[in-house]
């Protein structure tokens, strides 16, 4: 009986054990089912760390090719062509003094003659006009004193003629001596008086002359043409033997070594790159453009549209446009790019050439700005982690974008966590997974360094 007993208080001991390793099983299942749920009831949320960073400005503007400088030539003087030069062709190109129509010079250059022997024939009158002066001025002295003898003579001759010492007729004839000495004074001081006039237009004709053989000489220049730079032949419309009339269109030529691309861009993408410009100084008064330019730094990327999408062309902005295109809304931008011929590569960089249709991006310098992306604004509000992983929702304002970045004035501070999931539904307070999207940080500064594609 007592091997009954102690049988009974053992299986009941098991049985003990046995129910409290169940509730205690139970107990854990509960506990992870709980934490489980509470898992699955918080979202994933990835987020960026807000930041202020340097940030270059970027825009886009579209516009064509066209040359610095188009050449029309034009006939200065009229004749016969004698010579064009096989370079002269449409669409060759030529080097800076390249000779390219002859005029016949002969008519020029007998002109030339004519006026160099009237200058020779001006200069000896001149030359003769200005001996005969000195002449007439030495005869005059002489002249001048004979009438002052003469006249000294027929004093006496009148004392003379008082004392009865000699005749009338002696006086008479001193008197008909003096009267042919002051007319032969008085022929000379004419002569002294009209040489200097004479003389004077001599002298400008001898001027007139020079005037003449520097207008043929020129003339002469003219019947030579070249090419004042280097320049690719865009249109010829003369011929051999033709003879031209001054005036005449010869051919026109476009600069190759500049070319000049009138960017467009919306009014709201220029101001990314203007600004920061309140901050400059300038040295006097109200700048030009080109100061304006210089002082904002910009530089400048040329692209093909829908072509050599891989080539590039670094260009430099030399000047605004004069003002806003009231159609388009958009303001202009001239960006120069030098020497795009030298750089040729066959198949994969062609030169620049007129009405190329391009894509300019323009980039300004970096300047300390708090930036997200545009993609994690929804309505001008973000989601931020907020304190235990709870989702805060805030009111951001947007200073202005670029591409696809965001400059926020106010409402986001330095650390704070951005989310850059798309939480659907977004419910202010809701529990959150956090996640560090490191990819999304990298994609950032590369596109505020402006060593991302732009869109």
């Amino acid at each position: 009986m007592t091997s009954h007993w102690l049988r009974k208080k053992i299986s009941l001991l098991i049985a003990i054990i046995v129910g409290i390793l169940i509730a205690f099983l139970i107990t854990q299942k509960d506990q992870t089912l709980k934490r489980d749920e509470n898992r699955n009831t918080q979202k994933l949320a990835e987020y960026i760390v807000a930041k202020t960073i340097p940030v270059k400005g970027r825009a886009i503007g579209y516009g064509e090719v066209s040359p610095e400088k188009t050449l029309d030539g034009n006939a200065q003087v009229e004749g016969r062509i004698i010579y064009i030069s096989h370079e002269l062709k449409k669409g060759a190109s030529v080097k800076q003094g390249a000779v390219l129509v002859k005029i016949d010079p002969s008519d020029y250059q007998l002109s030339l003659a004519k006026a160099e022997a009237n200058l020779a024939i001006y200069q000896a009158e001149r030359d003769k006009l200005i001996t005969d002066k000195k002449n007439t001025q030495s005869l005059f002295t002489i002249a001048e004193q004979n009438y002052t003898l003469g006249l000294k003579a027929l004093e006496r001759k009148r004392k003379l003629l008082k004392q009865k010492s000699i005749s009338q007729s002696l006086v008479e004839e001193e008197e008909q001596a003096l009267l042919k000495l002051q007319e032969s004074k008085q022929i000379l001081e004419n002569s002294l008086k009209t040489l200097p006039a004479q003389i004077k237009v001599t002298e400008a004709q001898i001027i007139q002359a020079q005037q003449d053989i520097e207008q043929q000489q020129n003339n002469l220049m003219r019947t030579v043409i070249t090419s004042p730079f280097d320049a690719r032949i865009s249109q010829v419309y003369i011929e051999q033997d033709q003879f031209i009339s001054r005036g005449s269109k010869l051919f026109t030529a476009n600069n190759i070594g500049r070319v000049e691309i009138n960017a467009e861009l919306p009014v709201s993408h220029a101001r990314v790159l203007l600004t920061g410009i309140e901050k400059i100084k300038f040295s006097n008064g109200i700048p030009s453009t080109q100061e304006v330019l210089k002082k904002l730094g910009l530089e400048a990327k040329v692209k093909l549209v829908g072509a050599f999408k891989d080539t590039h062309w670094q260009g430099k902005a030399v000047r605004l446009g004069e003002s806003i295109n009231q159609t388009s809304r958009t303001v202009s931008i001239i960006v120069g790019v030098d020497d795009s011929y030298q750089k040729v590569i066959p198949g994969k960089r062609p030169p620049l050439l007129k009405g190329m249709y391009t894509e300019v991006e323009f980039t300004a310098p970096a300047r300390e700005r708090l930036v997200i992306p545009r993609a994690v604004i929804h309505q001008n509000k973000v989601y931020t982690v907020g304190k235990n992983n709870h989702l805060i929702i805030k009111e951001v304002t947007v200073a202005y974008n670029i591409g696809e970045l965001a400059v926020v004035e106010q409402g986001l501070v330095d650390g704070e966590k951005i989310i850059t999931t798309d939480l659907i539904p977004a419910v202010e307070g809701m529990a959150l997974q956090p996640e560090l999207n490191t990819a999304q940080e990298k994609t950032i500064l590369a596109l505020a360094n402006a060593e991302a594609a732009f869109k």
